[in-house]
């Protein structure tokens, strides 16, 4: 079972992107088994992370995006990976970074 979301929500500095167009941090749980038994996460549970980071833009910026994350991302505590969200000015991009080996992520909205 993957634990529900939690949301961190960050302030300005670390959370600038596109000249303030699209912002937005935070925290979200997203690790799944790719055993399907339950048993222990070992990728990262793409779609969990597209949707929090979807819903801390629409709490903190009021604004609509549909984030794209790759998947069969491996847990790994310190790992990185890309998300992206198409806008009128281009593409925002998230860097998420894998809190720990149990699929605990941290995003922020990448400089530009």
């Amino acid at each position: 079972m993957v634990p529900s979301l939690r949301i961190l929500l960050l302030t300005g500095a670390t959370a600038l992107l596109l000249a303030g167009a699209v912002g937005c941090g935070g925290s979200s749980s997203a690790g799944k088994s790719s055993r399907g038994d339950g048993g222990p996460s070992s990728y990262i549970d793409n779609e969990k992370v597209e949707r929090s980071i979807e819903r801390s833009v629409r709490q903190q910026r009021h604004r609509q995006v549909f984030v794209s994350c790759p998947a069969l991302v491996k847990i790994k505590r310190g790992g990185t990976f890309t998300c992206f969200a198409p806008t009128r000015r281009g593409n925002a991009t998230f860097r998420v970074t894998m809190k720990d080996d149990k699929g605990n992520v941290h995003y922020e909205a990448a400089r530009r």
